[in-house]
């Protein structure tokens, strides 16, 4: 007779991901919006926004660069979002069309913009402008005795 040997608990099932959920974090409020584009922003950080149309949505095919760029600038200041083109005025000129537009924010100023899905140059764009330094949880620590109550 031929032994019979059982898979180990799991064997088949498939090989977990990483990571699966959203790399972009959605901006659905004009408070959302201004830390980061305007005065009140978050200094220091670069914002990489995906603006889509209601119609159309967010593209998935550079979900696997913001994935890549997460990973590789883990700890760095680097943020990723997805908005609606309609939500806020400075997005006005990116609406009417389903070509998607990435727009590269710091210190409350728009430095760049990509056109279309083109991960190289989405890719480009961070490692040029991407802060020095990392997110430091220290800092958030001191400013929390900045607002006069000391």
């Amino acid at each position: 007779s031929v032994a019979v040997t059982q898979p180990a608990e799991g064997a088949n099932m498939p090989p977990k991901k990483e990571s699966t959920g959203p790399v972009a974090t959605p901006i659905e409020s004009l408070e959302q919006w201004a830390t980061i584009c305007g005065d009140a922003a978050t200094k220091d950080f670069l914002f990489v926004v995906e603006t889509h149309v209601a119609w159309c949505g967010p593209t998935d095919a550079i979900t696997s660069t913001f994935r890549k760029l997460s990973k590789e600038y883990e700890g760095r200041k680097l943020r990723f979002h997805v908005m609606d083109a309609e939500l806020a005025e400075e997005t006005a000129k990116y609406r009417g069309t389903s070509r998607p537009f990435f727009l590269f924010f710091k210190g409350g100023e728009q430095v760049e913009v990509v056109e279309g899905v083109n991960a190289p140059a989405v890719q480009k764009v961070v490692a040029d402008q991407i802060p020095e330094g990392l997110v430091d949880l220290a800092e958030k620590e001191e400013g929390e005795g900045e607002d006069g109550d000391e």
